[in-house]
């Protein structure tokens, strides 16, 4: 399968090139190159150059019928990657995470590519009351420009589903583990990275809101099952993706990482806030659907992976601290170095 990859130079989309690839795809990877300065990995540039057969540097919104021709399947893992990013500027985020994939999709459509998979988020389930379990067809309670953002492609693009066109809608719980492209701005990612640079597991909230959470590697491979599996099984479908065992509070993953990495602590701040987001997600349909897909990392081993490699590379709080592993500083760092113009459209790209 000709796979066409929007933000395959992000932190996911690194992985996710490589899993597709390594499956025996073909992969037209596009990103106008908001985040790729942020490699940590020795093997990083070299990994992600293999991994597609022709690489397109452009902004989303300006993707062209030429540039997805011949393709079999699109997906679109681009755009302002959390909440704090997205926060910047809505204009911004409802012209990037919002009008441009449902552009994509509906360009798709019309080019007669059958399949559209578009990364959306457990963050739509926002503020839940209680412990109990949400489902895809739980109600929803955003409380960001991202999720509502989310919400608004899943509601556009599944009405263009269709005997010719079968859209998918992924809802990732919050990522984390090794990639080619690293964040620390993701919980699991920048707790260890605190605790193995500080010795400090620093925690910025109260650590109380429920959070689902997903490998990067298993996050890609939930990707490749849908793109491999009958249409008729994933078309219009919305995922959570992730397992059930792996939910847990921010203060559990915290205590977590306190038991891995040697010699930290665990620091709360002085009247920590309580984060609005919490929300404890089932993940019975992917699990029930896509017998294709079985995850393979818990926290805990993601969390060992991370300290291995920090160890191994000698990772020190400069490099942790850089603001190229963190999506929100990048970007404030692109406007402020003059980068991008009013759009937050990166100028002089290499085409």
């Amino acid at each position: 399968m000709k796979i066409f990859l929007a933000g395959n130079l992000g932190y996911i989309g690194t992985t996710m090139s490589h899993v597709l690839h390594s499956a025996g795809h073909t992969i037209v990877g596009c990103d106008c190159g908001y985040y790729k300065g942020g490699f940590i990995r020795g093997d990083a540039e070299t990994t992600i150059r293999e991994s597609v057969s022709r690489q397109i540097f452009k902004d989303v919104r300006d993707i062209s019928r030429e540039d997805i021709s011949g393709c079999d399947a699109v997906v679109d893992y681009s755009g302002l990657a959390n909440d704090p990013a997205s926060d910047l500027n809505p204009g911004w985020t409802d012209q990037i995470n919002h009008l441009s994939p449902a552009r994509l999709a509906k360009l798709a459509k019309e080019s007669g590519i059958r399949r559209f998979v578009f990364a959306s988020s457990c963050s739509i389930y926002g503020a839940q009351k209680g412990d109990n379990l949400v489902e895809e067809g739980s109600p929803l309670a955003p409380v960001s420009a991202y999720a509502k953002a989310k919400i608004g492609v899943e509601q556009e693009v599944g009405k263009m589903k269709g005997p010719d066109f079968s859209p998918t809608f992924m809802r990732n719980s919050t990522v984390f583990g090794l990639s080619y492209r690293m964040r620390f701005d993701l919980v699991v990612n920048n707790l260890t990275g605190w605790a193995y640079t500080t010795g400090k597991v620093k925690l910025l909230s109260a650590g109380t809101s429920w959070r689902p959470s997903v490998h990067v590697e298993d996050c890609s491979k939930a990707v490749l099952a849908v793109l491999e599996s009958p249409e008729d099984a994933v078309s219009g479908q919305s995922f959570n993706v992730g397992m059930d065992s792996e939910n847990y509070k921010v203060i559990d993953i915290a205590n977590m990482v306190k038991e891995i990495v040697p010699d930290c602590e665990l620091e709360a701040g002085k009247d920590a806030p309580i984060d609005p987001r919490s929300y404890r997600v089932s993940f019975r349909k992917i699990r029930d659907t896509l017998k294709n897909f079985t995850p393979s990392w818990t926290v805990r081993k993601g969390i060992k992976q991370l300290y291995d490699f920090f160890a191994e590379s000698k990772l020190d709080y400069d490099t942790f601290s850089d603001k190229r592993f963190y999506d929100v500083e990048s970007i404030k760092r692109l406007i402020s170095e003059g980068k991008v113009d009013g759009d937050l459209r990166m100028l002089g790209m290499k085409v």
